[in-house]
């Protein structure tokens, strides 16, 4: 209900500016300077500031002291200011198709035979109960509407000037995050100025445990005190999850733990599926021995994710594993797989493994199997109860 209560309010905006009570046209700008953006965010940000001033009458509208009734206020602020606005330079997100559908007979039919359609599906009726039903809708919602336009004062926001709006907007929007392209030419310019942000090399598994071998020169008994190291967990969480791997990884940050993700490269020309949100990725493989190189396996730390365009997620750990179509297919080939990722994880005190399966584009079952070979690996009782979770993403 609340959406149709959202409709009307802006259909009576608009009806206002079509009949020219209120004037549409933003105040000119500068052109040559390139105009701020103008989006959601701002909108809001600005509805709740007037939302502070607005005071309830509840003796005059009852049905104001509910939160219904509130929200539905918030919304005709909005689509007020929305309304008033949104041909404003740089306002292109506030549009929709809603924009081009008043003053247009077509169109004003179509939302109302949608209307008519959706009830004679939904209850059953005739057309004639159905169209005696939509005058007592648009009745009684109007009755409504009437209330939270009169509460919100759009009359006095549409005859606001819109220079004003427009400023007010352009202020209280957020600014625009840098694209993911200016972010990665900016890591890899820190990168290449700054001693503190070389980019190491991936290791292989034997590079790594050496790393950490001290006076024992034994690959065996170093591996075994690596993971001695790991506390044991009550149990290990096998999840089947829908999402998106950067974000995963940043949730299991932001929830305390040390996530290692992998990373699937099809081929060594390129540096995986990963590459697009770490722009460090490449430089990290690149920049293996080259014995390491021929590696099914490889670990890159501390690098960073960029995701959408929004901040850098610093210091993630990935390992990058060589897969093809015949690995796959192959049960062998794969439990050698796991057994790696899982080790490698456990050795550099990674306490969660995510493994993108969803990238890997194989049928429901085969991902079935692939999830059943990691569970079984993960009741060896060398790595038993060393990891919190292994998070397995199935789809976006």
């Amino acid at each position: 209900m609340k959406g149709i209560f959202n409709r009307l309010v802006v259909m009576a905006c608009c009806i206002a500016i079509s009949c020219g009570t209120i004037d549409a046209k933003v105040a000119a700008v500068n052109s040559s300077a390139p105009q701020a953006k103008i989006t959601k965010e701002g909108l809001d940000n600005l509805t709740e500031q007037l939302l502070k001033s607005k005071n309830y009458d509840t003796v005059k509208y009852p049905h104001m002291a509910t939160t219904n009734y509130q929200n539905s206020v918030r919304e005709a602020i909005k689509l007020a200011i929305r309304e008033k606005t949104y041909n404003a330079p740089g306002a292109e997100q506030l549009k929709d198709i809603f924009d081009y559908t008043i003053g247009n007979e077509e169109t004003e039919n179509y939302l109302l035979l949608r209307f008519l359609c959706k009830y004679m599906l939904k209850q059953g009726c005739s057309l004639d109960v159905a169209v005696q039903y939509l005058h007592e809708l648009f009745s009684r919602r109007l009755q409504d509407v009437e209330i939270f336009a009169k509460v919100a004062d759009i009359e006095q926001l549409l005859k606001q000037n819109s220079s004003e709006l427009v400023e007010q907007l352009r202020i209280l929007t957020p600014a625009e995050p840098a694209t993911t392209a200016e972010k990665s030419e900016a890591t890899l310019a820190v990168t290449s100025n700054s001693t503190a942000a070389t980019i190491d090399g991936a290791n292989d598994i034997f590079e790594f445990i050496k790393t950490k071998m001290g006076a024992e020169k034994d690959y065996g008994k170093t591996c075994n005190a690596l993971i001695k190291q790991m506390p044991v967990q009550a149990k290990t969480e096998i999840l089947n999850i829908q999402g998106d791997i950067i974000n995963t990884i940043a949730n299991e940050k932001r929830q305390g733990n040390n996530p290692l993700a992998v990373n699937w490269r099809f081929s060594v020309a390129d540096a995986g599926n990963l590459q697009k949100y770490v722009p460090e990725l490449s430089k990290s493989l690149n920049n293996a021995s080259v014995q390491a190189k021929k590696s099914a396996c490889l670990l890159s730390k501390n690098l960073r994710a960029i995701k959408d365009g929004s901040a850098a997620i610093v210091g993630i750990d990935l390992i990058t594993t060589s897969i093809s179509n015949q690995i796959l297919s192959d049960i062998k080939s794969m439990l050698g797989i796991a057994r790696l990722q899982i080790l490698m994880a456990v050795l550099s005190k990674h306490d969660v493994l995510i493994v993108d399966l969803a990238g890997l584009n194989i049928p429901n079952e085969q991902l079935a199997t692939i999830c059943q070979i990691y569970a079984k690996e993960l009741t060896s009782s060398l790595i038993k109860g060393k990891l919190k979770k292994v998070l397995f993403i199935i789809g976006r």
